[in-house]
């Protein structure tokens, strides 16, 4: 099993390229290197000599981690194809690789977009340079491109998730599957991990989220579920591209929005007790600012945003204690510190009255 210790064998990936390919004389003009990025996977750089038109140029190998559910591989990559397609900027996919024989785990190869993360990390020192931009700028960029996004046709994506061939529903874990795309599909998989885990604290908290479901939209959108400024790419103040599609949703468009703003509101970053105090007024500044800007690109129900608010914090909580149950702490799963499950199980509390717990 990979593990995110584990070393590259770039000669396994070029040798499964170069059949993938065709090309025999494929070598590398610059290995892969890993870059920053990817919490749960890993992300290398690379180039390649003597390559067909597809694949010359930079490339990215996202390399999931070998207890992931191969499926995964698939499904981002018809996911990414799709959205592509339509002219959304999302890095297009040459290569997905489901096996774990060439390099002991799932992986997508793909073309690297210019630019760079509109927020390079999430520290203070990362933030505070750009502190005017992400107060004033950012928020509508952010707004523009996700009301772009929503624009899309959903029927396109589902169709190219149905041609992949993934299952109609998941099996016995909740893995991968077609039905993974629809809001039904995100409960069930919650719902499957909670009981699986036996998070006992947690289960008042989903039964909520069961019984307040909203209804399902006349005109569902395509939703990026994890749209944030880390994976906004940018160059010369024009975004380049749009990454990790991991979360990629068919539903009311309430359920990007509520999840935006939970990730402005509270995901974690490297900050003492004392600045994330002094900066969570500025985040909430710009939480009111993108949905602002949001909302002057289309409507979006406010109890529905809510709703997807507390659906995001119960995920998080249940992917830390899956974390957790497997002995891992808060290995791959940036929101494990005691601040952070602190911090959703109270935003969670504010909007429906439940506090859940691990």
């Amino acid at each position: 099993m990979t593990s995110h210790n584990t070393p590259l064998d770039a000669g396994f990936l070029l040798a499964y390229l170069r059949a993938a390919t065709g090309a025999q004389e494929l070598a590398y003009a610059d290995p892969p290197q890993q870059i920053i990025g990817g919490y749960d996977t890993r992300i290398f750089a690379f180039q390649l000599a003597n390559a067909p038109a597809s694949f010359s140029g930079p490339l990215i190998l996202r390399l999931f981690a070998g207890d992931d559910d191969p499926l995964r591989a698939r499904w981002e990559g018809a996911v990414q194809t799709a959205v592509a397609g339509m002219g959304y900027p999302a890095p297009r996919v040459l290569a997905a690789n489901s096996g774990t024989d060439t390099l002991g785990a799932a992986f997508l190869v793909m073309k690297r977009l210019p630019g760079r993360p509109m927020l390079q990390a999430a520290t203070f020192a990362a933030m505070l340079p750009q502190a005017f931009r992400l107060l004033t700028a950012y928020p509508r960029v952010l707004a523009q491109y996700q009301a772009r996004l929503h624009a899309l046709d959903p029927g396109s994506l589902l169709r190219a998730i149905e041609a992949e061939g993934l299952p109609a529903a998941g099996p016995s874990e909740a893995g991968i599957s077609r039905r993974s795309a629809t809001l039904d599909g995100q409960l069930e998989q919650l719902a499957h991990r909670i009981e699986r885990l036996s998070l006992e604290q947690c289960r008042p908290a989903l039964q909520w989220l069961l019984d307040n479901r909203p209804s399902d939209p006349a005109r569902p959108v395509i939703c990026h579920g994890d749209f944030h400024p880390i994976n906004i790419l940018m160059a010369e103040g024009v975004v380049t591209g749009v990454v990790d599609w991991s979360m990629t949703t068919v539903a009311d468009a309430a359920f990007d929005v509520g999840n935006t703003r939970v990730l402005l509101a509270i995901a974690p970053m490297e900050l003492p007790a004392v600045l994330d105090s002094i900066v969570a007024p500025l985040r909430r500044v710009l939480v009111s600012r993108y949905s602002q800007a949001y909302l002057r690109q289309r409507s979006v129900d406010a109890d529905n945003v809510r709703y997807f608010e507390a659906l995001r914090c119960l995920i998080e909580l249940s992917w830390v204690g899956e974390r957790r149950a497997a002995g891992a702490g808060v290995y791959r799963n940036p929101w494990g510190s005691t601040r952070s499950v602190h911090k959703l199980a109270a935003h969670f509390l504010q909007v429906t009255g439940i506090r859940p717990a691990l």
